[in-house]
């Protein structure tokens, strides 16, 4: 990855000559992933709005030296690592990266740069990577962020700094065990990134477009999720907010798309007032995965009017008492019924299922085949259906945590039954039961994993 290449091609990426703090933003994973990433950006941009921090990027999957997109600047240079980790095995990632930049993936025998850790993960769990980060910062950066910068001037009194963050919600280190978990309750006042980095010559994950959040967390309440758990209760930016972005977003950008982020997008009437908008003005649009129990032919008319060609749920199970047993008790019915509709619309369906979950059966799985088969026989077209499945993994601040998970071997039965009936009717993907495995021995090794996390990062630099 030729990072000097990319600056020249991204536009509205920042380079400041004047700064008192050096901070680099650690992303590890992929450029394309960066630029599709709110967070990310969100960060890049809230950091950047003050005018004594200068923030950098530095993305993982270069294998050269780990310098910064904007200067070139070497990690180890930096005063500050901010490092965001999505799930757990971007733990090894980041810890690979400190070795290879000859930084101790240890704090106690680092000085500089101190290193703070975020994201869904660490905020769950933050113990797996306390012997690694100074800080584990749990929850929303924006709400506390203006209390970061007062302490950020004491830097270089390691100790007065350090008692500062401790001060700060959401700063969680071994020392400083806050449960609290720091989030943004007014949206609508908070800062927001309406100018993002586009790179002409990249196409990101999810496309080109406008990244616009309508809402955070969810009252749902399904056992199994962790993004919920860790964001509590739903909040909205209003309907002027969210239109006041767009527009100003799609000009300053120069595009004529919008990615709308939630993770409940039409929980209430929000989600169809917003669609309407883009769609009268002809504006394209992305829809995250919806409740299957939110949707009725209006919206899915909306939905393939934006623009989208396919429809993303989540039944989750093939069988309603499993589904209900995991606290999401949508009906079979509500599920297939929406197959007649897709139909008229010449539209395609991803399905995202779980399986290894307590109390599941061989009949679960046959039930899964079935309810793909419904899709099948209604569109008949192989390539309309995408199916997702995912082992269950117990996750940390879920009512499902304490839970045993299944090991790798009889997952990967279970993925090779559905994949020899499903490949032949749908375009079948699933998750590795060993790699979900590892995500679980992660959790489930506190704050002793560190040790597992740097063999594994040290396993990686060999091969």
């Amino acid at each position: 990855m030729d990072k000097g290449k990319i600056f020249q091609n991204e536009v509205n990426n920042i380079i400041k000559k004047r700064f008192d703090y050096h901070i680099a933003l650690l992303y590890p994973s992929t450029y394309r992933s960066s630029l599709s990433s709110l967070g990310y950006q969100l960060i890049y941009f809230y950091l950047n709005s003050f005018e004594e921090i200068f923030a950098e990027r530095v993305i993982t999957e270069s294998r050269g030296d780990y310098i910064s997109i904007e200067t070139g600047t070497p990690l180890s240079k930096f005063d500050i690592i901010f490092a965001s980790a999505h799930y757990e095995l971007e733990y090894p990632e980041i810890i690979r990266t400190l070795l290879r930049s000859r930084i101790s993936p240890l704090k106690e025998e680092r000085n500089r740069p101190i290193l703070i850790i975020g994201g869904p993960s660490p905020t769950a769990n933050p113990f797996p990577m306390g012997k690694v980060a100074d800080f584990i910062f749990r929850g929303e950066f924006e709400s506390t962020g203006k209390k970061f910068f007062d302490s950020i001037q004491y830097i270089d009194n390691p100790k007065k700094f350090k008692e500062m963050l401790s001060s700060i919600e959401g700063f969680w280190s071994l020392e400083n065990r806050t449960e609290k978990i720091s989030i943004v309750k007014d949206l609508d006042s908070s800062f927001f990134p309406i100018i993002q980095i586009q790179n002409p010559h990249t196409e990101p994950i999810l496309g080109k477009g406008l990244m616009v959040e309508t809402s955070r967390g969810c009252n749902r309440g399904c056992f199994f999720c962790m993004e919920s758990a860790i964001s509590l209760f739903r909040r909205e930016r209003s309907e002027n907010k969210i239109i006041e972005l767009i527009e100003q977003g799609l000009e300053v950008n120069n595009l004529n798309r919008v990615i709308f982020f939630s993770l409940s997008f039409f929980d209430s009437a929000l989600g169809e007032k917003i669609l309407k908008y883009v769609v009268d003005r002809g504006i394209e649009a992305s829809i995250p995965s919806v409740r299957i129990d939110s949707l009725d032919d209006n919206k899915i008319e909306l939905i393939k009017k934006a623009g989208q060609k396919t429809l993303t749920v989540a039944p989750e199970t093939g069988i309603y008492e499993l589904r209900k047993s995991i606290g999401k008790p949508i009906k079979d019915e509500m599920i297939l019924q929406i197959a007649e509709k897709l139909k008229a619309l010449d539209m395609g369906i991803k399905l995202y299922y779980m399986i290894g979950l307590p109390g599941e059966r061989q009949s679960d799985l046959d039930a899964i085949i079935a309810q793909v088969e419904y899709f099948w026989k209604t569109l008949r077209n192989k390539k309309k259906i995408k199916v997702s499945v995912n082992p269950f993994i117990p996750k940390p601040l879920t009512k499902m945590e304490n839970e045993k998970m299944e090991e790798a071997n009889e997952l990967q039965r279970k993925i090779d039954y559905l994949n020899a009936k499903l490949s032949k009717i749908s375009e079948f993907e699933y998750y590795p039961p060993k790699l979900a495995r590892l995500q679980y021995t992660i959790n489930s090794l506190g704050e002793n994993a560190h040790v597992f996390l740097i063999e594994h990062a040290l396993k990686k630099i060999r091969d």
